[in-house]
């Protein structure tokens, strides 16, 4: 499948806006985004790892995915493509 991308920059291009709903139990130890495919991944003391997607000309924001973890994750990187995440933990990667 080939998707076409919209290259313009939005008019929000650069806007910054605080979400009410929260995200985890716990504090945010890590955070990744991804511009191409509209994905944030966030993850948290509570050891889980969460994929949103969202829609910036709405500002809405949606759980795709919640996958717990066996330790804290201590950093992410999300692939450019958005279909590779690494997770690193204390002491494996």
């Amino acid at each position: 499948m080939k998707l076409k991308l919209n290259e313009e920059k939005p008019k929000e291009y650069g806007k910054v806006s605080f979400l009410s709903v929260p995200f985890h139990t716990q504090p945010i130890t890590a955070i990744a985004t991804c511009l191409k495919r509209n994905l944030v991944v966030t993850a948290s003391k509570d050891k889980t790892i969460r994929v949103w997607t969202y829609q910036s000309n709405q500002s809405l924001m949606q759980l795709e995915i919640c996958s717990t973890m066996y330790d804290d994750v201590a950093a992410m990187a999300l692939h450019p493509s958005g279909n590779y995440l690494l997770a690193s933990f204390a002491n494996a990667v």
